[in-house]
């Protein structure tokens, strides 16, 4: 599977979606491989943060890059994830980015970005359904931690 713009890509629901977009994210696995594929170039330079939106069956709607930033942190600016999510009219979001050091776990800026992204997604009635973050082999999901 190939993203041909890994910038921005989604649609409304009223129009047809094309491959890999309407694919199911079913699990964290599953999950952190469609993710992996939005880090193409300098995964292990730069830190960088991505969000991808989901319906209500978990399948892609679309995704959007969110920020660049140096060797150890990104800012990411919430108001462009709540942008983003709405106007996919997406029901779930996954959010991602990379430790370029190869460190798995998050940071404590990493768990209190995920909380606040938590509580504005949910003031919209759309649901925070996982952080996944990348490293070279291996993956680290909020999920499966029960950090969410």
């Amino acid at each position: 599977m190939k993203i041909e713009n890994p910038q921005i890509a989604y649609t409304i629901k009223a129009k047809r979606i094309r491959k890999p977009l309407g694919e199911s994210l079913c699990d964290s696995d599953v999950a952190s491989g469609y993710c992996r594929l939005l880090f193409t170039d300098c995964m292990l330079i730069h830190e960088k943060f991505y969000m991808v939106m989901v319906d209500r069956s978990n399948n892609i709607v679309g995704h959007a890059f969110i920020s660049s930033g140096g060797v150890n942190d990104t800012i990411v600016d919430i108001r462009l994830v709540m942008f983003y999510a709405i106007n996919s009219l997406c029901s779930g979001v996954i959010c991602t980015h990379n430790h370029p050091s190869g460190k798995r776990s998050p940071s404590q800026s990493d768990i209190k970005l995920t909380g606040k992204i938590k509580s504005a997604l949910e003031l919209v009635g759309i649901k925070l359904l996982d952080h996944v973050i990348i490293c070279d082999d291996k993956h680290y999901s909020f999920a499966d931690e029960g950090l969410l």
